[in-house]
């Protein structure tokens, strides 16, 4: 059975301020809060219940989606919107470091003020070892799927694309609802 707690998160910022891409903190962007809610237009309240099949008779499907990702289409406003609201974020972290051949992150300003969440390591490029050959990190998909994308979607057993999906459609039904 879904968790009933709900699943958005406080705003750091009134939405009335807050604009697509503006960084938190100057520390990174985060997920699920009203703010992230209102510039994707979702309820992240009800996505878990959405994707369990509940909240409205059209997300019956949604647990058999789970098995199919040829269903997990993303549409291109939905894709729009992500990089909206990461590329601030996303360019200003791959700036902020370098990388290594396995993909371990080295922070190039000190002190690093960025949020590393779901890096596989971070530490100052000038103490790193020598034998590591560190090229400038860029704003890839990589990046995006470890920055983004898998801390994300932790906990719904379900690609970005049909989280979002959900999530738009349970905002829409409550919206239309009288």
């Amino acid at each position: 059975m879904a968790d009933k707690t709900p699943r958005r998160l406080p705003s750091r910022k009134p939405s009335n301020e807050w604009k697509p891409g503006i960084l938190e903190d100057g520390l990174g962007v985060i997920g699920f809060d009203k703010a992230f809610d209102d510039h994707f237009q979702i309820n992240s309240d009800l996505i878990e219940q959405a994707l369990a099949g509940g909240f409205h008779p059209c997300c019956a499907s949604f647990p058999d989606k789970k098995q199919q990702p040829e269903a997990w289409g993303m549409r291109v406003d939905f894709l729009w919107k992500l990089w909206l609201y990461i590329k601030e974020d996303l360019t200003g972290y791959a700036a902020a470091h370098k990388v290594d051949s396995d993909g371990r992150h080295y922070c190039i300003v000190s002190p690093c003020l960025w949020s590393h969440g779901e890096s596989t390591s971070t530490s100052s490029a000038a103490g790193a070892p020598p034998s590591r050959q560190l090229r400038q990190m860029r704003g890839d998909m990589h990046l995006v799927v470890q920055r983004y994308v898998m801390p994300w979607t932790r906990g719904f057993d379900a690609g970005l694309a049909l989280v979002l999906n959900a999530g738009s459609i349970a905002w829409s039904r409550k919206c239309a609802a009288p």
